[in-house]
This record gives structure tokens, sequence and C-alpha cells, in this order.
């Protein structure tokens, strides 16, 4: 009988009831969902440390719980949520929110949306791209943007909104502070990177990567005082594992390097390489199915297409 493989949960933000900067992105947890997930893990798994996963040595039915973003939630629902079940977990931070007034693009998309529709946006973004929604527009011409097309969209958008990008972050309170990030150190979530400002690693420069992983990397163990190992990259597309990226990532220290694409990690595309399944508001009932066989037969598809072999 084949040993379980490692599987990876994803979150991201946690909120009954989610703002306009995140309404439309479709990544919002409950609290009482995400307590029920836990209380299912706690049940069903045996939930592991970045450290067990770089040992090799994992138990039966590995698990490990993953966030993504600078979300304030993190702290104020998720962590004390994880305390009182008793259960790790990594935090992949992308640091520039905490450290400026800056608001990452996809929420000022998710605020766009919502104030002007998603025609307008559209047209603002990438004018002649029709969508009727903003993961369309963000998987296409938003992920063939670079670091500065992506600063000069977002002030376009800015600018249609009468919206100061300060003041914008100042108000929302959604993101996590420099002393948040260093409370949540403390309370013993590991801090990983996530690029310092959310970007799609395909289309930067290396001279962009550099300073988007080094840069955070650099910036959260500044703020922290613990060392970063571990990179999620943000959209969680093997199109983003880039020969440069990945010879950043690795060159400066990351051991673990992680995607999304809810697959099985029995086939990973290198050692170092894993498969993660991004969870919102799904039943517990849902989860045998979304963590152990969905990811079974989307591995055995792409398998048969070739395609777990794209990143090394």
């Amino acid at each position: 009988m084949l040993k379980s493989s490692l599987t990876v949960v994803a979150y991201h933000h946690f909120t009954a009831g989610p703002c306009p900067l995140t309404r439309h992105l479709g990544l919002s947890t409950p609290p009482d969902t995400f307590w029920r997930h836990l209380d299912y893990y706690r049940t069903n798994y045996n939930v592991v440390r970045l450290d067990d996963v770089f040992s090799g040595d994992l138990p039966e039915r590995p698990l490990l719980i993953t966030i993504d973003d600078c979300y304030r939630s993190v702290l104020e629902i998720a962590v004390p949520m994880l305390k009182a079940a008793r259960l790790p977990a990594v935090h992949f931070l992308n640091p520039e929110p905490a450290l400026e007034p800056k608001v990452p693009l996809d929420n000022v998309l998710s605020l766009a949306v919502e104030e002007l529709k998603i025609e307008a946006v559209a047209d603002i973004v990438a004018p002649g791209f029709a969508c009727g929604a903003l993961a369309a527009l963000i998987t296409g011409p938003v992920a063939k943007m670079g670091p500065a097309g992506r600063n000069e969209v977002k002030a376009r958008l800015l600018d249609a909104l009468g919206v100061d990008e300060a003041d914008l972050h100042q108000e929302c309170r959604l993101f996590l502070s420099e002393a948040e990030v260093r409370a949540l150190s403390a309370r013993g979530v590991e801090l990983a990177n996530h690029t310092r400002s959310h970007i799609h690693c395909r289309s930067a420069s290396e001279a962009e990567l550099a300073a988007e992983i080094t840069g955070a990397k650099v910036a959260i163990e500044v703020m922290t005082g613990a060392p970063v190992r571990a990179f999620s990259f943000p959209y969680g597309n093997e199109a983003d594992a880039t020969p440069n990226a990945l010879k950043i990532l690795r060159k400066s220290g990351h051991r673990a390097l992680f995607l999304v694409h809810a697959r099985s990690n029995r086939a990973r595309p290198a050692p170092d390489i894993w498969y993660r399944t991004s969870l919102t508001s799904e039943p517990a009932s849902r989860l045998a199915w979304r963590l152990r066989l969905a990811t079974e037969l989307r591995s055995l598809k792409s398998l048969s297409k070739g395609l777990v072999s794209g990143a090394r």
C-alpha cells in the first residue's frame, strides 16, 4: 500500500462578510467554516510543520496548513482558531502593505468592479478585452503585466475611482501592520515569502524578480528576526515558476516552493515544489473529495497531458 502523500491546503482572508476590496476575488473563508475545517483536519489528518516537510519524516496522512497574503484577519481570526485547535500553520506574506501605504492591485480591482462594474474595469485595464468576471481579467491581461505595468493600471483605476491609495490603505484596515507581522511571528506562526507586492512572476524581469523575491525575504526577516525558508507563488500557477524565478528562489535559500493546481503531491515537478488546494467556504463534508479524490484525478489528467514536468 502506498504511503499517503503530503496534503497542503491554502487559505487567504477570513471574514463572514467580504468588503468591496475582497468581495470579487472569491478568496474569503467564513470563520465558522474555517473552524469546521480545522476540526476535520484534527480528526482525519496529522497536521505537520515546515520542519517535518524539510526532514522528509512525515507521518501517515500528513497535512500542512498554509495562508497567503497580508490580511489582518489572519491575526485576528485565523491564528486564535489555530491556537485553540492546537494546529500549526505557515503564513506566506507579501509585506509591502505592512511596510508602506500601498494596496495590492487585486484589491483595487475588486473595489473597482464593485464601484464601476466589470465592463468599465476591463476597459481601463485592457481596452478591447471582453470578460464577465474579474478572475478572467486577472488570469488574462493582468498576468502578462510586469510590476511597472501593474502599477500603471492601479494608478488608472484609483484615478477612475477618485481615491487616494494611502487614504484607502488607512481607511480599509484590511492589512497587517509591521507590528502585527511581528506579533504573528511571536505567536508561533512561521512567516514565509509571497513576493513583496504580489506579482505574476512570469511577467517580471530577472532584476524585478530579485527585488520582489529577495526584497520580501529580507523585509520579513528584519521584521520577525526569523529565517524565511519557503515561498508560495502568487496566484499559484506553474507558469510563474519560470527558470529565472526558480534560480533566484533556490539561490536565496528558499527550501520549499508552493503552487496551487490542487494536484496530488505523489508526482511533483521537482523535490522542492509542492502543490496545494485552495479552500474558501466549502462545507467540511466536501473536504474528503476536494483533498483526496479530486487531487488524484487532477494529477492523473495532468500526467496524461505531460504537464507535471513543467516547472523544474
